[in-house]
């Protein structure tokens, strides 16, 4: 009982840590803007696809008005956002740990939890307010988890809240698919003729039935909207010199060493980490097509796909055993 008071108060302190670095680099220098995406979601009144992430915003929106009425707007979005800053953030260093506890050892997952502590500065200073972010970041660590114990019915109420929040939820229902593909059980007859061969296909309509109903049931309810920005802007944006070295510098530093590590530790890895690693291959291109190259906040999902393949590199000794 005292080693886990100890191992959790260290999460909590680091969590407490970065996210009052949050608080004060990107919500409280600007209120005004914090405020104003805010209202423009709850009344309905902005652009897509900020339109369609309603669940950070509905979720704060009580807590706002029940501060409101003991002191001003402003030190009431404060309070809620920090709150929900630092709920956020704590909730996905111990999901992390959670997940990464089913490999490592205690001290080894400290390392790899604390690493991440590190640099999640990196992305979450980014001056635009955005915060669903954390919280789908939260969530797609939580799936990981469910889908490796198995947890089907858990994973489909969390894709619902995940699916409320931001429309990128739907590699939730991709990286399902990736982890319990068997393509040896297509190679018999008889295996064709089970349930079991077919589960992961049903399972996996199921969940992209779940995530489209909740993406166009939100449309339907609040309205087309014109995208915030174009293709061609992003384009146009992305390939500007200046961009082109602030993303360099940022997609290097928001891993650090462990992006080689990861790639180090692909072979090591038990197969679960390396089929749920292969979203990256659908992740990586939309987020280059669809975000903007320099804003790393769009990667933070990839911290529990590339934290597990760089720690099986740099502890892979005395691990023949693990759980694959």
């Amino acid at each position: 009982m005292k080693q886990r008071i100890i191992f959790y108060s260290l999460i909590l302190s680091v969590a407490a840590v970065v996210s009052y670095v949050h608080f004060f680099e990107v919500l409280k220098p600007d209120p005004t803007a914090g405020i104003a995406v805010h209202n423009a979601i709850i009344e309905g009144e902005i652009q897509s696809p900020y339109r369609y992430r309603i669940l950070t915003p509905y979720a704060m929106e009580p807590s706002i008005n029940l501060l409101e009425n003991l002191t001003s707007e402003k030190n009431a979005f404060l309070a809620s956002y920090g709150a929900h800053g630092f709920l956020m953030i704590s909730l996905f260093l111990i999901i992390l740990a959670r997940y990464l506890k089913n490999w490592f050892c205690d001290n080894q997952v400290l390392i790899g939890v604390l690493f991440v502590a590190s640099v999640l500065a990196l992305p979450l200073t980014n001056p635009v307010f955005q915060p669903w972010g954390l919280t789908e970041t939260v969530f797609f660590t939580l799936s990981l988890l469910l889908m490796l114990w198995k947890r089907y019915v858990p994973l489909g109420i969390v894709l619902v809240f995940a699916a409320l929040n931001k429309e990128t939820s739907i590699v939730i229902p991709i990286t399902f698919l990736l982890v319990n593909l068997d393509i040896a059980s297509f190679h018999s007859k008889e295996s064709l003729k089970k349930v079991q061969t077919w589960r992961p296909f049903i399972l996996f309509a199921i969940y992209m039935a779940i995530w489209a109903a909740v993406y166009f049931l939100l449309r339907a309810l609040l309205g087309d909207a014109e995208h915030v920005h174009t293709l061609e802007w992003l384009w146009h944006v992305n390939t500007q010199r200046n961009t082109l070295i602030h993303a360099a510098v940022n997609v290097s530093l928001f891993m650090g060493a462990f992006w080689i590590f990861a790639i180090l530790g692909v072979k090591k890895s038990p197969q679960f980490i390396r089929r749920a690693a292969l979203v990256t291959l659908v992740y990586i291109p939309a987020v280059m097509l669809y975000g903007v190259w320099y804003e790393v906040r769009l990667l933070m999902p990839l911290y529990p796909l590339i934290i597990p393949l760089g720690m099986f590199y740099l502890f892979s000794r005395g691990m023949e055993d693990i759980p694959t």
